[in-house]
């Protein structure tokens, strides 16, 4: 082991490594196992009545026509998108990716309100069709199946879009031309090259958007539970908050039915990335386009058009909403009032919930990088097998839906620590250890690559040299991956901030999260407060974006300025010798 692992890759971080993941982890999934099968010794009667249950059946329909349903429509959405975009000329797919990631980065039950507001009962589409039909009856049912699909489809897509994407990238043009060489039309082509070669990336993205759509609970609440629609999430979060304590045991073998479907559907994802198949040689992106044909403008006018309906009305839509003084009531400049936003402001509800979403995405950044960075020093090598299992178990908080680690979290501190007797239940510090295992993963995924293309060895000579660990990682592996820091942060803090699962079963009176806050809002009928909210998260979302890319954009600036001013001082140290000054003038 070289000197680096001995400063740093000591048995002492290791012991806290493993200690932390049999604390978040691998305790509270046996506390959620336990608690299903104890009784009077080890039986398995909460599943017995579970399965005798009359509504067993339909929760279980719900969920798999939901998730199915939902993961079907991502996968054509992506699908098309995806084709769409790699015709594109490359000035433009920048842009076009930015519109299609655009549905995965706003919460999903800030959609679902910007769509209600546009499908639901008194919605824009609705009122518009009151005017042309005799009864005056609903033109869209926005609160059922359709809408749950519907949503959740439109949500979850960008999984199959970056992946289909990224396989259609790497179609080769060689063999693109000798098909056309040997005679295959356009159509031919479609389905027999390219669809078969996509097919692995795009099941990969439906099935990620299967389990997605299984662990979503913000659509599944604002949507479902309106329309008396009950699935695997929102049954268990109606055990845990209507009938208490009394009802773990229930919840807790729902959970691990839950737990079964997610595990089942990543075991045959597991086996379709086995069998992928990836032709790539010579020249890739065969598929791109030069120019902006007349087929393409065509297809992208039709996504322009969808992008509006689905994204920039339900949006403009809640601005609206805000603005207006009652539900309903048309809005004109001279009716529009800022009332709404006073209102919410002025609760203390409203500051309570912003102050306690900001401490936890904040605490559960930095707290992400740090333990990252420390696992990542750690159990750096490849080949460690202990390194693979740590990293490959602490992915499990984040895999497995968040309401049923939340579940879980409460049956392991439910009874106060042994030692110094103090309950975590129903306090701030549940949520944080909850956000933090949950969200760690998204940190290690995001060093692994910088770490492992690091030259370690910089840090060997800085230590050579008499410099402590904690000066070496200061002034050398910070400035390297400051970016990655950056980024590895903000993907972290906006998860944490808009975070809703875990919250909704961990959080107590003084400690409701935003998600919870307009869940409540919506709930009680109060729209207008909701979207008030709503729009508040998302400004701050893109204020907080804006901040992290322009610091990181001045630190990457003052980096060049510092490396270009120390190749004018070693320039100008040279002046001295002729034919080096003259060499430099002439390159």
């Amino acid at each position: 082991m070289d000197r680096l692992s001995r400063y740093i890759s000591g048995r002492g971080l290791q012991i806290i490594v493993i200690a932390l993941m049999v604390l978040l982890v691998l305790l509270p999934f046996w506390s959620l196992l336990w608690t299903s099968v104890s009784g009077h010794g080890v039986t398995l009667s909460a599943y017995i009545r579970l399965f005798k249950e009359h509504d067993f059946s339909t929760i279980t329909q719900n969920t798999l026509i939901m998730s199915g349903g939902a993961a079907a429509v991502s996968t054509v959405l992506g699908v098309v998108s995806a084709l769409l975009a790699v015709r594109l000329p490359k000035r433009h797919t920048r842009y076009f990716h930015v519109f299609n990631v655009l549905p995965l980065l706003i919460p999903s039950y800030i959609s679902s309100i910007a769509w209600e507001n546009m499908f639901g009962p008194v919605g824009f589409v609705n009122h518009i069709a009151s005017h042309f039909t005799p009864d005056h009856t609903p033109l869209v049912h926005f609160f059922g199946m359709g809408g749950l699909i519907f949503s959740l489809g439109v949500v979850h897509y960008p999984f199959v879009y970056l992946l289909t994407y990224n396989a259609l990238t790497h179609v080769s043009l060689s063999v693109l031309r000798s098909a056309r060489i040997s005679g295959a039309s356009g159509w031919s082509i479609y389905t027999r090259i390219i669809l078969p070669l996509i097919r692995a990336a795009a099941l990969n993205g439906a099935l990620l958007a299967f389990i997605t759509n299984v662990d979503d609970f913000g659509i599944a609440a604002f949507i479902g539970i309106p329309a008396h629609i009950t699935v695997f999430s929102t049954q268990i979060y109606q055990l845990i908050v209507g009938y208490g304590t009394s009802s773990f045991t229930t919840a807790a073998a729902w959970s691990m039915l839950a737990s079964s479907v997610a595990v089942l559907v990543m075991g045959f994802e597991y086996l379709i990335q086995k069998r992928d198949l990836n032709y790539v040689s010579g020249q890739q992106d065969g598929l791109r386009s030069p120019v902006m044909t007349p087929g393409i403008w065509i297809a992208t006018t039709l996504f322009g058009a969808f992008f509006l309906m689905v994204a920039v009305v339900p949006a403009a839509l809640l601005v609206m909403t805000a603005l207006s003084p009652a539900i309903g009531a048309p809005l004109s400049f001279h009716t529009m009032t800022l009332e709404n936003f006073k209102s919410v402001l002025g609760m203390g509800q409203t500051i309570s919930v912003l102050r306690t979403s900001g401490e936890l995405a904040l605490l559960t950044g930095v707290g992400g990088i740090v333990l990252a960075t420390v696992l990542m020093f750690t159990f750096r090598r490849r080949q460690s097998w202990l390194g693979k299992t740590i990293q490959s178990v602490l992915t499990m908080p984040y895999a497995l839906p968040g309401m049923i680690y939340g579940l879980a979290m409460i049956l392991a501190f439910l009874k106060p620590l042994p030692i110094v007797h103090w309950s975590l239940y129903g306090t701030f510090w549940i949520l944080a250890l909850a956000y933090l295992a949950r969200f760690l993963t998204l940190a290690v995924r995001t060093l692994t690559p910088a770490f492992s293309t690091f030259n370690f060895s910089l840090f060997n000579s800085a230590i050579v040299a008499g410099a402590s660990p904690f000066k070496a990682i200061v002034r050398i592996f910070i400035p390297i991956f400051f970016g990655t820091y950056v980024s590895g942060f903000l993907f972290v803090f906006l998860s944490s901030l808009t975070e809703m699962t875990v919250s909704s079963v961990l959080a107590s009176p003084g400690t409701e999260t935003i998600g919870m806050a307009i869940l409540d809002l919506d709930e009680a009928g109060n729209l207008m407060e909701a979207a008030v909210l709503s729009l508040l998260v998302i400004a701050a979302m893109a204020v907080f974006a804006a901040v992290v890319v322009g610091v990181n954009k001045t630190a990457s600036h003052i980096r060049v300025r510092q490396k270009t001013s120390r190749l004018d001082t070693l320039i100008n140290s040279m002046e001295g010798i002729p034919w080096r000054n003259q060499t430099l003038q002439e390159k």
